[in-house]
Parts: structure tokens; C-alpha cells; sequence
């Protein structure tokens, strides 16, 4: 049989496999615009938040393709994490810096009572350990399980010229699939700075203890760890520098720049993908082969149809970047979440690359 038509059948049949789909969520009822913030690792699950306008009137809900949008009950309320498989959300809401909500329960406020700063707080993936930020006389990253309660996590050690002191800030932004491992960001200041200077380093939490994550050339680099693959090895950054700038960063790797982010924590706070390969920030998605493309891209070249909708804007992604969710404007000029299907990144272009080689051996 002809090679070439092997090659494309079995494209076609992958693309099929892959169902490109792109579809608007909707909005709760009474509710006029609806924004998603984050994807179950799985891909099934939407976690967003509905409103009236300009932030008025906001519940948190949850979607599944068989039940559609679900509110979760409470007023005021924002989602900003869901775990793996979509049966816990966590976020917060007016009287209630955070809460958890689990599928077929109540909410359950946990007892991490800081302030939450961006971008809020966070759920392991198996839905058993939240991560916060515990406010005495400022915060202190700290993780929250049923069984254990509230854990402030422990400063990292200092050294002669970087000092981190034990009364000092730190805040937890995310923890990966079993809790293990959570990062965020802690203040240190050099030995040469004056004593009032407070720092944020890119800082690690697990089991050994905590750690500033240094630079090759052994330094702390100021900023923290907004997101982790699933297995807590693969870490998203955020530098501080001017302008803010992303990082991936592997214990073999050290720092890689994902150039062409930008970082919109007021609009959309940039995710990775479970398996660490694939970044989405903003309306940009990025791979290691690929650089930063415009999600707007991404869709068109999956196949994926998106008529009339304008402004897209990625805040979820899978485990291997092939679901996808955000929000935009839709072809009524409304803000409204959506979700779309597509092929893995690459596999156009393998299957492009297949088809060319099947055909000139056929030549």
C-alpha cells in the first residue's frame, strides 16, 4: 500500500482522536459575564468565577461538560485553583479569606486567615493540602491539610552574604500533585544591603526543608514560583526584573527563559502544563521548540473554530497542553469563559513532516 496514504490516514486519524473543539461556557443565571481561572490537570474540569459587571455580584462556579456550569453557593466568592481531577476547588469569598469547596459538600472555610495575595491561594492535585499565607505581623507561607491542620512552612537557612531572617515575609502560591512540594517566594536581604531592605526570592518548599532557588551564578533571584509541572520538578517563575520576565526551571537545567511572556496578574495568572513542557500567560502559549505564539494562533492551526470571538485569553491548561480554557469576548460583545480541545503541541508539524518524508520515498 502506498506509504504516503498510510501516513496520512494515520494524521487523520490522530486529529480525529483529538477532536479540535473551541465552545463558550456560559454564564451563571442573573450573572452577565463569566471568566474561567484555572483546568483540572485532567482536563475535564473548569474552575471560573460569574459576576454582573466590573467585579459586582461574583460566584464561584464549576463546569464539566455533563453538568455545565454549577455555582458553588456562596456570594461574593472567587475560584482560583482546582485540583486534578476537578472534584476540589479552592478560593475565597467576602467573611472567608479561603475556602474549599468538594464535590457533593459544603464549603469548608480553612483556617488560613492572610491575606492571599496573588495569586491566591492553591490546591494540591489530589484535592488534600491547601497552601495560603498565615498573617501575624505580616505573612507567612503556610500549608493546611484535614488531618494536620495549619503547618507555617520553615525559613530557608542563610549564609554569610544572604540573609534570611526567621521574622521575615514569605508567601506559598502553588504545591504539586501529592503536596510534597510547594513554591513561592521569601524576603532575604545581602549582607551588604542596609537592614531595613526586604528582598522576594524564587523559593522551594519540601520535605528536605526550604531553599532558595540561585541563579547559575549562585545567587537568589528575586521574585517567586507561580506554578509546577505535577511532579513539583519543573517550576514556573516569575523574576522580578525590568520588565518582569518568565523562567522554566529544572533541577538539571537550572533557569531557562521563556522569552515573549508577559506577565497580566490583574488579568490572568500564567499556568504550565501538568508534564512541565508547555507555559500559557496572557494570550500567548509557549514551548520550548516553538517560543511564544498567540493563543489565536494555537486554535487556528489545531483546527479549532472561534468566529466572532475577539480578546482570547488563556488561564488553564492539562497535562500534556491538549485542553485549553480561558475567557474573551464573545460574538455579543460579552465577557464569557470558554474551553477548547486541541491536538498536542508538535503533532501538526510531525504529522506535516511524516506525510513530506512518505511521499518522497514514494517518488
Amino acid at each position: 500500500m502506498n506509504t504516503g496514504i498510510i501516513t496520512l490516514a494515520v494524521c487523520l486519524i490522530a486529529g480525529a482522536a483529538s477532536a479540535q473543539t473551541f465552545q463558550g461556557l456560559g454564564v451563571l443565571p442573573g450573572r452577565t459575564a463569566s471568566q474561567a481561572v484555572d483546568m483540572s490537570t485532567d482536563g475535564t474540569t473548569v474552575a471560573g468565577n460569574s459576576n454582573v459587571q466590573d467585579g459586582v455580584g461574583v460566584r464561584a462556579w464549576r463546569w464539566h461538560a455533563t453538568t455545565g456550569l454549577v455555582d458553588l453557593g456562596i456570594e461574593n466568592s472567587t475560584a482560583t485553583r482546582i485540583n486534578d481531577s476537578g472534584d476540589a476547588i479552592v478560593g475565597g469569598a467576602f467573611g472567608f479569606p479561603t475556602l474549599i469547596w468538594r464535590s457533593g459538600q459544603p464549603a469548608q472555610s480553612v483556617p488560613l486567615p492572610g491575606s492571599n495575595l496573588q495569586p491566591g491561594p492553591g490546591v494540591s492535585g489530589d484535592g488534600v493540602t491547601v497552601i495560603g499565607n498565615w498573617s501575624t505581623n505580616g505573612y507567612r507561607a503556610s500549608s493546611w491539610t484535614q488531618a494536620g491542620g495549619v503547618v507555617p512552612l520553615p525559613y530557608a537557612p542563610s549564609t554569610p552574604t544572604v540573609l534570611v531572617t526567621n521574622n521575615g515575609n514569605s508567601v506559598s502560591f502553588v504545591v504539586n500533585q501529592d503536596g510534597s512540594v510547594i513554591g513561592g517566594s521569601q524576603a532575604f536581604r545581602y549582607s551588604t544591603d542596609p537592614i531595613i531592605t526586604e528582598r522576594f526570592a524564587v523559593s522551594r518548599w519540601t520535605a528536605s526543608g526550604s531553599e532558595l532557588i540561585l541563579n547559575a551564578l549562585g545567587q537568589p533571584v528575586e521574585g517567586g514560583v507561580y506554578d509546577m509541572s505535577s511532579d513539583g520538578n519543573t517550576l514556573l517563575v516569575l523574576a522580578h526584573e525590568s520588565p518582569n520576565v518568565f523562567y522554566r526551571w529544572t533541577p538539571a537545567g537550572g533557569y531557562q527563559l521563556a522569552s515573549g511572556l508577559q506577565s497580566f496578574l490583574n488579568s490572568a495568572v500564567a499556568r504550565i502544563s501538568g508534564d512541565g513542557s508547555t507555559i500559557i500567560s496572557y494570550d500567548k502559549m509557549w514551548t520550548q521548540s516553538r517560543g511564544a505564539l498567540p493563543i489565536t494562533q494555537v486554535l487556528t492551526e489545531s483546527g479549532a473554530t472561534f468566529t466572532g470571538w475577539t480578546n482570547l485569553v488563556a488561564t488553564g491548561i492539562d497535562f500534556n497542553a491538549t485542553h485549553l480554557c480561558g475567557y474573551g469576548t464573545n460574538p455579543m460583545g460579552q465577557t464569557e469563559a470558554w474551553y477548547a480541545t486541541i491536538p498536542a503541541p508538535g503533532a501538526g508539524a510531525v504529522c506535516a513532516i511524516l506525510t513530506l518524508a512518505a511521499s518522497r520515498r514514494c517518488r
